[in-house]
């Protein structure tokens, strides 16, 4: 038994003119199997459409307009003034609503054309169920993360989505998906989504299973863009969020405002940054990586037109945790394919240590697809038990060209110490950027002084030894003050 409310006439007219779909009709009579208030309201509609069949079969005397208005009027309010309380708006409403039809059919019946809805039902219905006209979806898939999708391809879902569309990934999988201009949903691990609205400005996902990210541009009014998972709805109004299907639905919000219904109640009105419900936020781990898991993952390619753009495969690499491309962060735990503008194309590897490595690729009309061993060469990024090299040629210049800074720490030195040695050995290791990642002074030299050769050594830049680390000792001649 439901708490007494206001009875929902809107969607009760909606149900008797049979505007709803399936799932709409279902839970509305569910909810009027527990709502006495609204079963009598149910009662009360029928009641006017029977008056309202028995008005259209009867036939028109010669009546004095004027002087049936004054009378309508008056039994519209003795009728409401004779209500209960609980009832008597809803009663009002019915006999003005009765009154108002008979007024109208005594002037000369229903205008000609369709017959008028019963109801704008708008604000009392999901989009889901009843979403206004508009074009259809030209929706592009912009990435595909993982295996092959589950249920849908990247092909099926080019140009228009029909309603009811179901969408899967698959457990190692994501699925970046552009809706419009400016907006796009991410389909995490092991998710399913289903279309119930499909038009532009009148989108609604139903989430089955998994997670949802979506970036909503501004609608204007009367757009809706609605999530629905379980009893749990999540509309929005321009924004940036996450929600997680479960007995327990979450919703992260990092950008705009969403409001949570629960069975048709509003129970949180939440504007960036928030996480809904605020308990499941204070069970999440406090680790940075963690909290950048969390957080909803922008749609690539959602920006500009997208006619022409080629595609892109990332290999799988070891030590790369996710891709960063066109603001996007795509996990790197499977292979990843991608549409690109042509042309040139920044792209940076997050490694697992936390550090980030860029690159700039030149994308080809026809695509591009590099292996891990082109990428490794590209973002000089080491292959464990992979070994590097480098010829004399290429370290004897980068040293030299120090000559001058290093001749500084050796003259340094020297006023504190005049036998110091003029030749030296450095050992140098060199990363696969061609950085310098170690370096020690070799034989018995000043603390001071091996600092200050260290830090000129830290800023040699020599060419990639290839995908992995180079130690090399350099020889190192200073000259001697006369």
């Amino acid at each position: 038994m439901t708490a007494p409310h206001e009875a929902k006439l809107a969607a009760l007219m909606a149900l008797e003119a049979d505007l709803l779909s399936a799932v709409g009709r279902r839970r509305i009579e569910a909810h009027l199997e527990g709502c006495a208030t609204c079963r009598e309201a149910r009662a009360m509609l029928g009641d006017y459409e029977m008056l309202r069949g028995e008005a259209r079969g009867l036939s028109v005397p010669e009546v004095d307009f004027g002087s049936m208005e004054l009378p309508l009027a008056r039994e519209a309010r003795r009728v409401a003034d004779a209500s209960a309380p609980s009832t008597g708006p809803m009663v009002a409403a019915v006999a003005l609503a009765a009154a108002v039809l008979l007024g109208v059919w005594l002037r000369g019946g229903p205008a000609a054309g369709p017959e008028a809805p019963l109801a704008d039902n708008r604000g009392a219905l999901p989009t889901a169920e009843q979403p206004p006209e508009g074009a259809a979806l030209d929706t592009a898939v912009t990435a595909i993360g993982g295996a092959s999708l589950v249920g849908a391809t990247a092909a099926t879902l080019e140009g228009a989505v029909a309603q009811g569309t179901a969408v899967e990934t698959p457990a190692d999988g994501t699925l970046h998906l552009r809706l419009s201009e400016g907006t796009g949903v991410v389909l995490g691990a092991d998710s399913r989504v289903v279309f119930e609205g499909a038009r532009k400005g009148a989108i609604a996902l139903r989430l089955e299973r998994g997670s949802v990210d979506c970036k909503v541009a501004p609608l204007k009014p009367g757009e809706r863009f609605v999530v629905r998972t379980g009893e749990t709805t999540v509309s929005v109004r321009g924004t940036h969020f996450r929600v997680v299907a479960g007995e327990q639905p979450e919703v992260e919000l990092t950008e705009g405002r969403v409001d949570v219904t629960v069975r048709g109640e509003v129970v949180a009105k939440l504007a960036a940054p928030a996480h809904w419900p605020p308990s499941k936020a204070d069970e999440r781990a406090p680790d940075a990586d963690a909290s950048a898991d969390a957080q909803p993952i922008m749609p690539a390619g959602i920006a500009g037109d997208t006619q022409g753009w080629a595609t892109l495969t990332l290999p799988v690499m070891q030590r790369v945790k996710r891709w960063h491309v066109l603001g996007s962060a795509l996990p790197a735990a499977g292979a990843l394919s991608m549409r690109a503008p042509p042309g040139e194309l920044s792209v940076a590897a997050e490694l697992g240590d936390g550090r980030r490595v860029d690159t700039v690729l030149q994308m080809r009309p026809e695509g591009l697809a590099l292996s891990e061993r082109e990428f490794n060469r590209r973002l000089r990024i080491e292959v464990p038990g992979a070994e590097g090299h480098l010829e004399g040629s290429q370290i004897m210049p980068v040293v030299k060209a120090g000559t001058r800074q290093l001749q500084r720490c050796y003259e340094q030195a020297l006023k504190n110490d005049a036998s110091l040695r003029p030749r030296l050995r450095l050992r140098i290791t060199v990363d696969p950027r061609g950085r310098v990642s170690r370096s020690k002074m070799l034989g018995e030299a000043p603390a001071g002084f091996a600092r200050c050769v260290q830090g000129v050594a830290a800023s040699f830049r020599f060419p990639s030894p290839g995908a992995g680390s180079v130690t090399f000792d350099a020889p190192l001649r200073f000259k001697q003050r006369q």
